[in-house]
């Protein structure tokens, strides 16, 4: 690591001055948020894809396709 660092409300942090184990931590995390930020773009994705197909599926509704709801039950 080179010129890493690590922001807190007390101040900014060398990595490279952390012991190994923070260090070995601040790279995980690195990879943990960069993983979220790529699982949150592809989930936007999808929910797009999703409102696509909605749209195409409501686009093609015809009223003989339509079932007819069921009457409930009066109770038992």
């Amino acid at each position: 690591m080179s010129n890493w660092t690590y922001k807190t409300d007390e101040g900014l942090y060398d990595v490279e001055q952390l012991s190994d184990e923070a260090k070995v931590s601040f790279q995980y995390l690195a990879e943990v948020e960069a993983e979220i930020q790529t699982l949150g773009k592809r989930s936007d994705v999808l929910r797009a894809a999703a409102q696509t197909f909605h749209s195409v599926i409501q686009g093609s509704l015809t009223n003989d396709a339509l079932v007819p709801e069921e009457e409930e039950d009066g109770g038992e």
